[in-house]
This record gives C-alpha cells, structure tokens and sequence, in this order.
C-alpha cells in the first residue's frame, strides 16, 4: 500500500495558490445568478465580430454558469481539503466502476470518443434540419458554423489545458510525469459534451429525448473523468478542474458567435456580378452570421 503522506506536488505553493484563488473566486460567484441573467443579455442573436462587450458578457455567461462554477468549486475543495491521495488511494485500490486500472484507462479513450462523436452526430443533425428547411445550402452554412465554432472552442481547450499542465507541474498519482493538472481527457470531453449539448438544443426535440440525450452526454463526461482517477493517471481535483475549464470554452465560444439558442447558421450570399470580387465561376463569399 502507498503511504497516502507521501508529496505528490512538485511545485506545492503553487498549486495552493489555485486553490485558494479557486476558492475565493467560487465563494464570490455562487450569488452569480442574477450577473449570469444580465451577461446573457446580447447575447441572443448570433454575431460574426463579436464587440468587446459582447466578449466580456460571454465570458461572465460561461464562467457563472453552474457547471463551471461547480466543477471549479468542488476541485478547489478536494484539493484544499488534502483528500486527493486518499481518494486516490481507494478509487485504485477498489476500481469501483471499472474494475481494472487497464480498463479505467480503457474506458477513458472510449467514453471521451464517445463525446466527440456526439458533437459530430449533433452537428450532423444540425445540418440535416437546415437542408430540410433551406435546401442544400445548409450543408455549408451550417456546417461552416458549427464547424467554426467547434474547432476554436476545442482548439482553445486543449491549449490552455496543455499550458496549465506544464505551469503547474503536478506529478501523476502513478507518478509518471508532471502534466497531472487539470486533465486533458477530462477537458476535451468536456468540452466537446457541451458543443454537442448546445446542438441538441438547436435541433427543436421533444423535451423528454433532450434531457435524455444530455444526461448521456453529461455521463460520458463524467465518466471520463472518473476513469482517469480509477486508471491512476489524475487525482479527483484534476479531473474537475478539466471539467471546468473544457464546459467554460464550450459556453463562451458558442455564446460569443452564435448566441445563446440561436442555430448555428451563417449566411452565405453568392454574388457572380462584375463589380465584386469573384471567387472560382464569378462567386463573391462574404460571410455573415444569420439572427
């Protein structure tokens, strides 16, 4: 058995310092409600240059929404409480879900490909609605939006992720390297459970498969995220940390271009006169996101 006092932060201090600045932060944001109703304002439409108050009101939209917030305040917690290494030490031990550290491993790669895939699978269904509605112009409008959108939220996340793993310098629970915080499989299925989420919601299902489909959705996440601890390769505060910061970039970046509800369309305008400029047969792109 691994003696559970053993130092498993090489840069301690500063790791206590985001934890307490997570802290204080979580602490100042949970009356965060009626600031989230008031950044959501402008944010109803879609919009291809953002202004910087629309910035601004998506970032508050994202940061105060409760999985965020959550997902935040419950990793500064587990990390400032000193309860990682135990926890770790039962998950690995016992391998209650999983039944193998091999299989957490395992399970981990799947279900985060699960959440890919569904991002996939819901712009898909995006597309399909606006070829339904519009004809096959939508194969590119909104397959150009959501595919946009998508790339920048995920391209985003995993630079970040990868910043803070190097910056903080945890080791691993099985002590491999010190790219421990936050998880990068807990971010990128994180992020992409709420790109596929905000999907679903645009697609205009019957509520009862709309919860369902997103409960499965947040279960990936989680179990993702959970697998990561059972396979030893993150302690819990890492993986909520992940969590977080991969449902932020989901948010912001959906909010900030294509607003909050609104579908993921951008309009395309084929223009073949002479006076503009042209693109393959005589066709000027201008591009514009639609209300």
């Amino acid at each position: 058995m691994r003696n559970l006092s053993k130092k498993v932060v090489d840069n301690k201090a500063a790791l206590r310092s985001i934890g307490v600045a997570l802290t204080v932060f979580g602490g100042l944001s949970m009356g965060g409600c009626g600031i989230r109703q008031t950044a959501k304002v402008g944010l109803e439409e879609p919009s291809a240059v953002p202004t910087w108050n629309r910035v601004k009101n998506a970032a508050i939209h994202a940061v105060t929404d409760p999985i965020t917030l959550g997902s935040a305040a419950a990793s500064a917690a587990v990390f400032a409480s000193g309860t990682d290494e135990a926890i770790s030490e039962w998950a690995t031990t016992h391998h209650p879900v999983f039944g193998s550290k091999q299989g957490a491993r395992d399970w981990s790669d799947w279900l985060r490909a699960g959440t890919i895939y569904s991002y996939y699978a819901g712009l898909s269904g995006e597309i399909a609605k606006e070829v339904a509605q519009n004809g096959t112009s939508g194969l590119l409008t909104t397959g150009l939006a959501g595919g946009a959108v998508g790339g920048v939220a995920a391209g985003a996340n995993s630079y970040l992720t990868s910043k803070l793993k190097g910056g903080t310098g945890r080791l691993r629970p099985d002590g491999t390297d010190t790219r421990s915080f936050p998880s990068g499989h807990s971010s990128t299925a994180s992020v992409h459970a709420t790109l596929a989420s905000r999907s679903i919601g645009r697609l205009g299902l019957p509520a009862p498969l709309t919860v369902g489909l997103n409960s499965g959705l947040g279960l990936m996440a989680a179990g993702t995220a959970w697998a990561r601890v059972e396979g030893e390769c993150h302690y819990l505060s890492d993986v909520l940390a992940g969590a977080a910061l991969g449902h932020f970039f989901g948010t912001f970046v959906s909010d900030l271009f294509l607003g909050v509800g609104s579908p993921a369309r951008i309009n395309i305008r084929l223009d073949p006169s002479k006076e503009n400029r042209t693109v393959g047969a005589g066709v000027s792109v201008p591009l514009s996101f639609l209300n």
